[in-house]
């Protein structure tokens, strides 16, 4: 007896509780606040509103209020003009603030040395090739390697063609890693590799000069990477690309690769980190982007594939923010996993009728995204592809699709439209969980819905949605 009396108490105790809460908060609502001692407690930026809080005078409970964003501080950087041994730039403009880029600044190669037959030095600046460079000849005696610095102390380093009359063919490995004072550097015509981190952490090195006639085949691992070069042209000899070669090259804003290149393959990490490479073109046989290749080149807002690229390796775009709207052809068989994934700006993504597979987590969290058209040459969606896009409002998957698979659309909670073709025989569990009130499309009856695969948690995740059978979404 005792017992039950005190859950009786209790009881009444929290209705009271719970009926004066609502009485208050119902005061609350309805008080016209005089606020005093008003505070700005958090400032406004260019990026985020300000907050302030105010006490009311009346129910005296803190009001909190926001403070409009504040525009963006653009300054202009001017343009310039290219010389022997500086890229020219064209005008930019961006928050001083906040950093936020406005304008990206293009690039124009620098025009490197102009020299006459017979004579060394440069008709523009008058510069010569650099002496004191340390040397060493092959075992035939046919060609030099560059070995390091020896005792030259330019900043603008012109490696000669000859050295004793022999061809200078080859940048040794760590020749110049990590020297300071290097500005710019002149490739000449007669060097064919440019070996493992010849350059590497030469943190000052703005300008790389190589010229259209050059004679580089093979760029090796971490060449130049962790320089501050602006702009890259890989002439179209190169066959080898190494990893890292171009890695966390903060100020490097475009990359161009010759138009009938032989490099068939960018190799893993090969632009990791570039944050403000925004503009690479290219070339037209190019095959296959190896792993996290431009992973994290935020600034990257459009990339055009080349006709016989073929496979894009896992992570390769990953956090590259600037991207908007995504093709991906036909001729490209394989996208790996989390290949796209992160990228935030990324609004809508076409995969073509050609492309046979989407890794797992190919576009995961991609937070913008909100159109996807997927031709049926993908026959399974995999894992995770879309999971976390939430802002994902359509989806049309075409015929030919025939498995979708856990997870594969989990956290899509704006999802209002998803067509689906006749041609789906399997959706596997929570494939859909946690997406929003949604029109489904069906290509085929309901009798054929019926007999599809579908996960007992999988069907429980379309309470509220409205079916349309015969349909197609367009």
């Amino acid at each position: 007896m005792k017992k039950l009396l005190w859950c009786v108490l209790l009881l009444s105790a929290l209705f009271l509780c719970l009926t004066s809460c609502n009485q208050e908060s119902e005061e609350t609502e309805r008080c016209n606040h005089i606020l005093t001692e008003v505070k700005e407690i958090k400032t406004a930026t260019c990026t985020e509103e300000g907050k302030t809080r105010g006490r009311c005078t009346v129910c005296r409970k803190f009001i909190y209020g926001s403070i409009p964003k504040i525009p963006h501080e653009v300054t202009v950087s001017a343009a310039q003009k290219a010389t022997c041994v500086t890229d020219g730039l064209g005008e930019g403009k961006s928050c001083a603030m906040c950093g936020k880029v406005f304008k990206y600044r293009e690039v124009t190669p620098a025009t490197g040395h102009a020299v006459t037959k017979g004579k060394d030095a440069c008709v523009i600046c008058n510069a010569t090739p650099s002496e004191g460079l340390a040397y060493a000849l092959s075992a035939d005696g046919a060609y030099y390697t560059v070995k390091g610095m020896g005792t030259c102390q330019d900043t603008d380093l012109w490696i000669p063609t000859t050295y004793n009359g022999i061809p200078v063919k080859e940048i040794d490995i760590y020749a110049f890693r990590g020297c300071e004072t290097l500005q710019s550097v002149v490739i000449p015509t007669s060097i064919v590799n440019i070996q493992t981190s010849a350059f590497q952490d030469c943190t000052e090195l703005k300008t790389l000069i190589i010229g259209k006639r050059s004679s580089l085949r093979s760029i090796g691992s971490y060449a130049f990477s962790n320089t501050d070069i602006t702009g890259c042209r890989i002439p179209y000899g190169v066959r080898f690309l190494g990893e890292n070669a171009f890695r966390e090259c903060h100020s490097l804003l475009s990359v161009e690769f010759g138009k009938m290149s032989g490099l068939q393959r960018i190799s893993d990490y090969a632009f990791y980190g570039c944050e403000n490479l925004w503009k690479v073109t290219l070339h037209d046989y190019l095959k296959s982007i190896g792993e996290y290749a431009f992973s994290n080149c935020q600034a990257l807002s459009d990339i055009a594939f080349p006709k016989k690229l073929t496979v894009i390796e896992a992570c390769a775009f990953m956090n590259c923010d600037g991207l908007e709207k995504l093709v991906i052809s036909g001729k490209i068989e394989r996208v790996g996993e989390n290949a796209f994934k992160d990228c935030d700006g990324l609004l809508s993504v076409t995969v073509s009728n050609g492309v046979k597979s989407l890794g797992g987590s190919a576009f995961r969290e991609c937070q913008n995204l909100k159109n996807v058209k997927i031709a049926g040459s993908v026959k399974i969606i995999r894992g995770g592809t879309f999971a976390g896009c939430k802002n994902l409002e359509k989806v049309i998957l075409k015929r030919g699709v025939e498995k979708i698979e856990k997870y594969a659309f989990l956290g899509c909670g704006k999802v209002i439209a998803l067509g689906l073709p006749r041609s789906i025989k399997t959706i596997e569990g929570y494939a859909f969980s946690k997406c929003g009130v949604m029109t489904v499309h069906y290509g085929g009856g309901k009798w054929m819905w019926d007999m599809i695969d579908i996960d007992q948690g999988t069907k429980t995740e379309f309470p509220y949605a409205e079916f349309k059978y015969n349909s197609r979404l367009r």
